[in-house]
């Protein structure tokens, strides 16, 4: 059972383009997301990598350009 919901495409990019009003709202270039929930509520990127307490993950979204995962 995948204990996952994936969105669509368009989702995830109306939750970055919302992310994103609210940042040049607030003059801020770029988010550094660092929690798992919140990395796949902006992404939908799922990855066991998050089970390893060694293991840095985040993404980094910018004002303007594609995420960096």
């Amino acid at each position: 059972m995948n204990d996952y919901v994936n969105f669509s495409p368009k989702e995830y990019q109306q939750r970055l383009n919302k992310l994103r009003g609210l940042m040049a709202e607030r003059g801020i270039d770029a988010v550094l997301v660092t929690t798992e929930a919140n990395h796949r509520y902006f992404t939908g990127h799922v990855t066991h990598r998050w089970m390893h307490q060694y293991t840095a993950m985040f993404a980094l979204l910018p004002l303007e350009g594609e995420p960096l995962l």
